[in-house]
């Protein structure tokens, strides 16, 4: 179960990280693809700050919500936050991968 959970999390990092643009809009790109790890084994010590994360991704589609668009930001984060979020879902890919190798 885990192995489904990194391959959707290696997938969206990776496509994170060539997506041009700033931290949030990279974020914002791939806002629907985090939907699949919303009931992820997150490990404990990320788990606060995941569910943050998934408060600020309900706000965004809420603002959105019948409008046909697609989000271009986290309207309620600057840069720099989504760039901690990114580097949070680095963390937990990490996490998973040593988990499932010991």
């Amino acid at each position: 179960m885990k192995q489904y959970y990194l391959s959707k999390l290696s997938d969206l990092n990776f496509r994170m990280s060539i997506h041009p643009g700033d931290a949030n809009r990279r974020l914002a790109f791939e806002i629907y693809k985090l939907f699949p790890l919303r009931n992820s084994p997150i490990p404990k010590r990320f788990q606060k700050s995941f569910d943050k994360l998934q408060e600020l991704i309900d706000i965004t589609l809420l603002r959105l919500e019948g409008s046909g668009h697609y989000p271009t930001k986290l309207h309620t984060i600057q840069s720099r936050t989504a760039a901690k979020y990114i580097h949070l879902l680095l963390q937990i890919e990490e996490q998973w991968k040593e988990d499932l190798n010991h």
